[in-house]
């Protein structure tokens, strides 16, 4: 049974599970030399048992243990000899068809799923006829009578049959008739689950009556995907993940299958989603097929990697991509040519960004012309050519030129910047043709088309302007003035004031060239920087512009300048929380910035998330004064306020932390049903430390007698949890607990109902401790409620009285020992 339980969590099941079947032989041939007169008898009992206890294993809600113990059963399985095939079989169904009320029925229906896969993969149904149509229809039972488990139910039917079957002829002979009557006289599968189990055994057993199907001999044909239409629609609901059905499609033909689904489902338009993930994911996907796959079908790509499941298509996508580019050099300017003319993300950026500076030139040249015409796998062979489209690329470099200029910009290196220059000039100059074309438009409908197409150049371009903003390039130049081809920024290793302000000027005039290279121009005049409070007045004109990319640049502009603004400078930015956060990490302005970020409502997630890596350079003086305006006005149910205040706790002394927790409490007991806010399980996070300070406080401020709206419950909840997060001392606990548990004397019904809260926390606190708590002088308190009427009362009296005694006796013999 020990090696059970390993088997369970074992990360290496072939060794453990290995020396489990020969311990469990061994075990049956000791049996055998012990007791010969016994036995067959004692070697059933044994092996029983243990299937028995396997079964129930199967049981398990953890996915790695039911697999790993249905791992275990086919092996032993296989290493037993002798074993009766309808008693293991009924042994399965009297052990995980009982006990329901106990245990979930679809753990024990999955149970037995597995039991019954792992015993024919061990063999033992080989050849059992009867049993194999029995368990067909159990199969069948179970999944109509439970809907979520039709999936695994037709997965373990697949799993069976190949298992007991290796021939067509015997699956045919033994098995086929009685699951092809789920099918009716029309021979139609009649749901999704049904239509794969099809599939997949009419690729395994070859020659079947099913074969000459329509459906089965062309399944990616246009019309089998659209008399099956309600069945992949339904599939649709599974997405992020993809079903295993369209991996099989993908695999019988790839072109076909992405061409008609794009074509036919039109309306829901997830299917070609899941269609394409499967294919691009498939292993004997070939380039060829690829490319013509991305060429061929631009723009309804571009539409599904920018719907809601998108982004599992760019996965796969550029998943797909990077093994080409191992084993396919020669492709890889075209492969990255398909990618940037659909698709848009960081993950195609960064596949960009291995390129070198030959390939991305290549690439550039590719952008916008004709793709060459490749003849595709099994593209000869598709019997419905009528049905095939192929749609013709569409000539937009746009989008092309600017995911490819995102992956220079996600370079290491960067050798060669006329390539920045090159792709930015080819992107300036589709916007311009876009705005000529503009210009002379005469139809309505023509000059909104291109509006909006200019409308979203622009925003895109912006967006990539915003990004950029403090980003670098490897041999340190900005990317803002290379870019815009202005002077470059010049850095020193010691930063000063000066540096600082010409810094800032220089981005300022690479911004402005910028506007002006897509013909817009700043909302506001911006003056020369030339000094830090014209610094100051450009960086606020920037950020209350509505181009996102100005707000940026303002923002980093003036926390750039953090050292060297006042006070009262600062104090008109507050109204922005991405400089608030920026300035709340440093000592001259966290004070009043933090303050300022804990009481903003509505804060942008990226804010929210930040916190959590925020190191805040404050002093402990004025972490203290944070932390109580903390305190008294921010909500604790916040995770990024608590992340801010477990930061600015680690930074106060001993003896400040031991003040603060002092002070904690004390408002906490104060402002007891007032909507005040409870920051100790923030407070303990900080370690051993603040959970020692936190028993203090309790030891000194807690009153016995006190228990006015339900102050005691208050200090055990914070005794409780700083318990359990730390070893603290023992004596201390103790003394603790004698302030916090008192029993009102008394035998009305308002007392019995405060002795058994308080008992009920005494005996779980105890009970949760890994050590042995000595509650001194209140062992004798609760031993005077064993007269109590209330037997919930005197039940917990015994409880704790009886463990204490028994803990002392363990604890006086660990002693003696």
């Amino acid at each position: 049974m020990e090696l059970l339980a390993s088997i369970k969590t074992t990360t290496d099941p072939f060794t453990v599970v290995k020396t489990f079947v020969e311990t469990v032989k061994e075990d049956l041939r000791q049996i055998s030399k012990t007791k010969p007169e016994s036995a067959d008898t004692e070697k059933k009992k044994y092996t029983t048992n243990l299937l028995i206890h396997m079964f129930k294993s199967l049981r398990a809600k953890d996915i790695k243990r039911r697999a790993n113990m249905a791992f275990a059963l086919s092996e032993l399985i296989k290493g037993l000899k002798g074993l009766n095939p309808t008693e293991i079989y009924e042994l399965t169904k009297s052990t995980l068809e009982m006990g329901t009320e106990t245990v979930d029925l679809r753990y024990n229906m999955v149970a037995i799923f597995m039991a019954w896969t792992a015993i024919s993969r061990g063999g033992l149904f080989k050849g059992q006829k009867e049993i194999i149509i029995a368990i067909i229809r159990n199969i069948h039972g179970y999944s109509n009578d439970c809907m979520s488990l039709r999936a695994l139910g037709y997965q373990t039917l697949y799993a069976i049959m190949i298992s007991n079957f290796d021939t067509t002829e015997d699956f045919e002979k033994y098995a086929y008739k009685e699951i092809v009557a789920e099918l009716g006289s029309v021979v139609i599968p009649p749901h999704y689950d049904s239509l794969e189990f099809w599939y997949k055994i009419c690729k395994y057993y070859k020659s079947l009556p099913l074969s000459n199907k329509p459906w089965v001999k062309s399944p990616t044909g246009s019309k089998i995907l659209q008399s099956f239409a309600s069945i992949y629609e339904s599939s649709v609901r599974q997405l992020p993940n993809i079903p295993t059905l369209y991996n099989f499609l993908a695999e019988n033909n790839a072109m076909q299958l992405v061409t008609n689904t794009i074509n036919k489902f039109t309306d829901t338009p997830m299917v070609s989603l899941m269609a394409l993930t499967a294919v691009c994911q498939s292993p004997s996907l070939d380039v060829n097929t690829y490319l013509q796959i991305f060429e061929r079908h631009e723009e309804s790509i571009r539409a599904l990697a920018q719907s809601k499941h998108g982004a599992v298509l760019v996965q796969a996508a550029v998943d797909a991509a990077n093994r080409f580019n191992k084993s396919t050099k020669g492709k890889v300017p075209r492969i990255s040519a398909a990618l940037v003319s659909t698709l848009h993300s960081k993950q195609v950026s960064q596949f960009l960004a291995q390129l070198s500076d030959e390939t991305t030139q290549e690439v550039i040249s590719l952008i916008g012309q004709k793709p060459e015409k490749t003849q595709t796998k099994d593209e000869s062979d598709d019997e419905e050519k009528e049905e095939k489209s192929e749609e013709k690329p569409v000539d937009k470099p746009f989008h092309a030129y600017v995911e490819l200029l995102w992956g220079q910009i996600r370079r290491e290196t960067l050798k060669d910047t006329n390539i920045i220059k090159d792709l930015y000039s080819k992107i300036l100059s589709k916007i311009n043709e876009d705005k000529e074309h503009l210009s002379k438009a005469e139809l309505e409908e023509e000059k909104e088309i291109l509006q909006e197409r200019i409308s979203s150049e622009e925003s895109e371009i912006f967006e990539l302007f915003q990004h950029i903003v403090d980003k670098f390039t490897a041999e340190g130049e900005s990317w803002l003035t290379l870019l815009s081809g202005t002077e470059s920024i010049s850095f020193k290793l010691i930063k000063d004031e000066k540096t600082t302000v010409s810094n800032a000027n220089l981005l300022l005039k690479a911004s402005i060239k910028l506007h002006k290279d897509v013909s817009k121009e700043h909302e506001e005049e911006i003056e020369e920087i030339s000094d830090i409070e014209s610094l100051s007045k450009v960086s606020l004109k920037l950020i209350k512009e509505n181009c996102e990319f100005c707000k940026t640049l303002g923002r980093h502009i003036i926390s750039s300048a953090f050292e060297y603004i006042k006070q009262e400078q600062f104090d008109f930015f507050t109204f922005d929380p991405y400089v608030v956060i920026r300035a709340s990490v440093t000592k001259k302005f966290c004070s009043s910035a933090i303050p300022k970020l804990i009481t903003m409502k509505n804060l942008p997630r990226s804010i929210m998330n930040y916190t959590s890596k925020l190191r805040i350079d404050a002093d402990e003086d004025s972490a203290m004064e944070i932390l109580k305006s903390i305190m008294i006005h921010a909500p604790s149910d916040n995770n990024y306020i608590e992340n801010i205040f477990t930061n600015l706790v680690s930074k106060l002394s001993d003896e400040k932390m031991s003040l603060f927790a002092k002070e904690m409490l004390k408002f906490n007991i104060d402002h007891i049903g007032s909507n005040s806010s409870d920051f100790t399980v923030a407070f303990l996070k900080n370690g051993l430390k603040s959970a020692e300070c936190l028993l203090d406080a309790i030891i000194e401020q807690a009153k016995p007698e006190e228990d006015k709206n339900g102050v005691q419950t208050r200090y055990r909840t914070w005794l409780n949890e700083a318990a359990t997060r730390q070893n603290l001392d023992a004596d201390k606990i103790t003394v603790a607990l004698n302030k916090i548990v008192s029993f009102p004397e008394g035998d009305s019904r308002a007392n019995r109902s405060k002795q058994e809260d308080a008992l009920v926390f005494l005996a779980a606190f105890l009970f949760q401790q890994k050590r042995f708590i000595k509650i001194g002088d209140l062992l004798e308190k609760v031993k005077k409620l064993d007269n109590s009427q209330s037997k919930k009362v005197k039940k917990l009296v015994d409880e704790i009285v009886q463990s204490q005694v028994e803990r002392t006796e363990e604890a006086e013999e660990e002693k003696q020992n």
